[in-house]
């Protein structure tokens, strides 16, 4: 009897120590997981102080052109994900995605931008749009303006934050 309860002892104080030794494992991993993230996104340019990104940004205006929504139609608008290094959001008829890239000189790109292929009835601005994001070169955040420039500094689009519209 006495054999049976010291193996139940050292089987106990085994797993106890495992058991520990396991959660500081883990702890220590995931200290390290996010201490990899930041140096990967400080090193690709997609950490921002900004503002721009995680931001409904509403199209105003492109090329100095006032922008209007036809009727039946949503509203053309991106939002820049940070983490992901995604973009997704609207010409105004069919859904956008791609990739964006920042620089630490408020440069940014675009690359790898997709849209859904619907017809609507006006889809002038939503090829203006797209256009545009290939010409970007840098953005500016003016209180809740954004604008897009091109590489001489002349703006592209105007956006203003705005509350998500789910369409």
């Amino acid at each position: 009897m006495k054999t049976y309860k010291s193996t139940i002892a050292v089987v106990f104080s085994v797993a106890l120590f495992f058991g520990c030794s396991a959660d500081q494992n883990s702890e220590k991993n995931t200290d390290q997981s996010a201490e990899s993230e930041q140096v990967e996104e400080s090193r690709q340019g997609k950490k921002d102080n900004s503002g721009i990104t995680e931001t409904y940004w509403k199209l105003v205006s492109m090329q100095g052109n006032e922008v209007s929504i036809p009727e039946d139609q949503k509203e053309a608008h991106i939002k820049l994900m940070s983490k992901e290094g995604k973009v997704t959001g609207s010409g105004g008829c069919n859904v956008l995605n791609g990739s964006f890239e920042l620089g630490g000189d408020n440069s940014i790109s675009f690359s790898k931008v997709a849209t859904t292929m619907m017809s609507c009835p006006d889809m002038e601005t939503e090829q203006q749009f797209l256009k545009v994001l290939e010409k970007v070169d840098s953005y500016r955040v003016e209180g809740n303006t954004l604008l897009f420039n091109d590489s001489n500094g002349k703006t592209l689009a105007k956006f203003v934050s705005a509350p998500e519209k789910k369409n």
